[in-house]
């Protein structure tokens, strides 16, 4: 399920989620896209210092 699926399931169904479900799924999002953030930065650095 990539991002675009996701985002037109949240619009779909966003009459039925509350406030609240929207601003956990925003703050899921984000932690999500900094965690993947953090993972290639970590393999870049980690690349780098093999002198790849």
């Amino acid at each position: 399920m990539n991002l675009g699926q996701v985002f037109l399931y949240a619009m779909m169904h966003l009459q039925k989620v509350s406030l609240v479900g929207v601003l956990s799924f925003l703050h899921s999002l984000l932690s999500y896209g900094t965690f993947w953030r953090r993972l290639v930065n970590v393999l870049c650095f980690s690349v780098s210092c093999q002198g790849y």
